[in-house]
């Protein structure tokens, strides 16, 4: 529900820019581009078994604002040369096609921003996948739509712009202000091109050097107020069901002390005899889970309602209790992972004990536990061979027969109608609850059934709960969580600065995993993705402009534009997420190059048509500076109330409940803030360079050219001479 309203609220602010700047007839040209792409998008998306999950909804979020982008470039372009007297079917075919080619370029490189996402590996690219897809499939039908249904219905509709300043709309007056700013700017900057370039250069470093003292770490995923947790009880394996339903009614009587719970729920273990196959927790293990009321409804965050209950209950003893929340995404692994592997299971768990000890004191660790467990309560069974031999019994029988007689073996289904149920046969409770009963099963054998007495022996003892293996190695895991709000990166730096001494016996090796792990891969990825965008954006723009030097300059400004992701993350003190903001920056790449390909796009066409460089420029950003600024807004706006938590409950307006209409804060904006924060600083200062920077580069290209050239060729010269 939050996603769709953020949908909505979002294409409230879309539609309200294109009233503003576009009146309302031709705000309905750009703005049917949303509900045909849209309409396409369910209809490939269909055909492809996508649902509309939580990915792909957020996509929508993020392609909202870039839907219209080509459509008001063509639209508006349209309606320019409608104003300059052209008839309305000429003003919509030459209108479109003089725009054409970049704005097909322009989708070009977005789709080529997104490509290489789809191929992410692993657990993290099947659950991030539907963000590319959803994109391209989207922006290719905006593409269609812009070009082939705005022609058609400016060409039937649109009407001859009324010229006066009794006709301007509140838009063309922001534009007209904005414009008086830019031509004075624009000018000054292609009168100091060194001074702005070094300037940029200077403020791309010093951002960066910035950033570096002043960021607030960074996460894989980012931190959000959970809606359900768990105290997950863990008794010494064996203790009796009775005694770990002790440990949870005095964890219950904490849980419901916590404000704003909605409801708990207990699961206790089964019996030892009942546990194998069963699907439950067994004999010591217990999970107390909670569900809170509503973000907006919560009095106290509740998170920190969970660090005070883990203060209240961590004087228990006798039971490992540990506070988890319900992570969002993919599953992951804990923020500390360390895992020892070697050959015996007993130093293995010695070193665990000497890792926890070192680390039990740094704060901000929570929950330090390991897997080692060698004190499960055993009944051993060990049969005299030679006796065994006598009955012409093997191991195998013996071990089958006891399974059975205690656990079951399933014999047989049951059908009932299109049910199934399987037919389990064991020996009745009053025969398999004592040692005794064990001792008198019998095995059947050619017609004979022997007692287990006559051959074997009984005897307690206690042995491993679980054996671990990674890579065939014998493994052991400490793991430990961290307190919400604290650095996990920095932590797991302290821990392993503790540890950097820790003697390990000889062929025994220790190493940091989970999700330390699970973030190296992805920021692995996704600079891989990263390079691969930029490269096939690359091969793009060298097609459509039959040039090296003009797409470097327009990918430049991708490469300046990452002083507004920097920013951004500084002022709304966000965390470096490295799969949301890595995402971001990676999307980023193929959004900023749009309205640069445009501007130059104009600024070649006026070149090639005798004009002046110094005079293309000007007029080509007092042209286009409507649809860039356009563009930008459409985009921003778009993803606003996802980022800020600002929306607009629809489903109020309508049950006529005007005072819970408006809604702020929301567990998505938490979750996929981060990527809006990317977007939409870097978007905003690419605005600015695409505006100024852009040109100032571009006006430069032939001196630099021509210098490159007198450099080679002389040296040239000189070896030859």
């Amino acid at each position: 529900t939050e996603l769709e309203n953020n949908i909505l609220s979002g294409l409230l602010l879309v539609v309200l820019v294109l009233l503003s700047f576009f009146g309302l007839r031709n705000a309905v040209f750009v703005g049917a581009a949303i509900p045909f792409s849209m309409l396409i998008t369910f209809m490939v998306l269909k055909a492809m078994g996508i649902t509309l999950n939580m990915v792909v909804l957020f996509s929508l979020i993020l392609a909202l604002g870039m839907l219209v982008d080509n459509a008001i470039v063509i639209v508006e372009n349209i309606y320019r040369h409608r104003g300059k007297g052209k008839g309305a079917d000429e003003a919509a075919s030459y209108g479109t096609s003089q725009v054409a080619g970049a704005v097909i370029a322009s989708t070009l490189t977005t789709v080529c921003a997104f490509g290489p996402m789809i191929l992410w590996p692993g657990i993290m690219g099947e659950f991030m996948k539907y963000l590319p897809i959803t994109v391209i499939i989207t922006l290719l039908s905006s593409l269609l739509v812009a070009l082939v249904f705005n022609p058609v219905l400016c060409a039937r509709f649109m009407p001859v712009p009324k010229s006066g300043k009794e006709n301007e709309l509140p838009g063309d007056k922001m534009i007209r202000f904005g414009m008086g700013i830019y031509r004075p700017v624009l000018t000054w900057a292609l009168g100091h091109r060194v001074l702005v370039l070094i300037g940029i250069t200077g403020l791309l470093i010093g951002t960066a050097m910035v950033f570096s003292v002043f960021n607030h770490g960074v996460e894989l995923f980012p931190e959000t107020e959970p809606q359900i947790a768990a105290v997950n009880i863990a008794a010494p394996s064996g203790t009796r069901i009775e005694a770990t339903d002790h440990f949870a009614e005095i964890v219950e009587l904490e849980v419901a002390k916590i404000p704003d719970l909605k409801a708990y729920n207990t699961v206790v273990g089964v019996s030892f005899a009942d546990q194998l196959g069963s699907g439950h927790p067994p004999s010591h293990q217990a999970t107390v889970t909670m569900e809170f009321v509503d973000l907006l409804d919560r009095s106290t965050p509740s998170s920190q309602s969970l660090e005070t209950l883990r203060g209240k209950i961590s004087g228990l003893t006798g039971a490992t209790i540990t506070v988890e929340k319900q992570e969002e995404g993919p599953p992951t692994a804990k923020p500390i992972n360390i895992e020892i592997s070697g050959d015996d299971f007993d130093v293995l768990g010695e070193v665990a004990g000497l890792i926890k000890e070192r680390i039990r004191n740094l704060e901000g660790l929570v929950d330090i536990d390991d897997n080692y467990d060698h004190d499960l309560p055993e009944l051993r069974v060990l049969p005299d061979v030679e006796k065994a031999g006598r009955f012409g019994l093997r191991t195998f029988d013996i071990a089958g027969t006891l399974r059975t007689a205690l656990h079951g073996a399933e014999t047989a289904k049951f059908r009932k109608g299109e049910d199934e149920y399987d037919i389990t046969v064991r020996y009745a409770a009053d025969f398999r609850g004592k040692v005794e009963d064990l001792e008198n099963a019998t095995v059947f054998f050619e017609g004979n059934t022997i007692p287990v007495s006559a051959f074997a022996e009984v005897e307690y003892g206690t042995g491993l709960a679980a054996v671990h293996r990674i890579d065939a190695r014998r493994v052991v895991s400490v793991t430990a969580d961290v307190v919400t709000g604290q650095n996990e990166q920095a932590l797991l730096a302290l821990v392993q600065e503790t540890l950097a001494d820790l003697p390990l016996p000889a062929g025994y090796t220790m190493s940091y995993t989970g999700k330390s792990e699970d973030e190296a891969e992805s920021t692995a990825f996704l600079s891989e993705a990263f390079s691969i965008a930029i490269m096939l954006i690359f091969v793009v723009l060298v097609s459509q402009f039959s040039s090296i030097t003009v797409p470097l300059v327009i990918i430049s400004s991708v490469v300046l534009s990452l002083m507004g992701v920097m920013t951004g993350l500084m002022v709304t003190g966000t965390p470096f997420g490295i799969i949301m903001t890595g995402v971001g920056v990676v999307s980023l790449a193929g959004i900023v190059v749009n309205n640069a390909i445009v501007l130059l796009d104009y600024i070649i066409q006026l070149r090639e048509r005798g004009m002046d460089k110094f005079e293309a420029i000007m007029m080509a950003g007092e042209t286009r500076f409507r649809p860039v600024i356009l563009t930008a807004v459409t985009t921003i706006l778009g993803l606003i109330p996802l980022t800020t938590g600002m929306s607009i409950d629809f489903a109020a307006i309508f049950k006529a409940d005007f005072g819970n209409v408006l809604i702020v804060g929301s567990d998505s904006s938490q979750y996929w803030g981060p990527m809006g924060v990317a977007v939409i600083w870097g978007l905003a200062v690419a605005t600015f360079l695409t505006l100024v920077v852009v040109p100032v580069m571009y006006s430069t290209l032939e001196p630099f050219k021509r210098g490159l050239y007198a450099l080679f060729f002389g040296w040239w010269k000189n070896s030859a001479g």
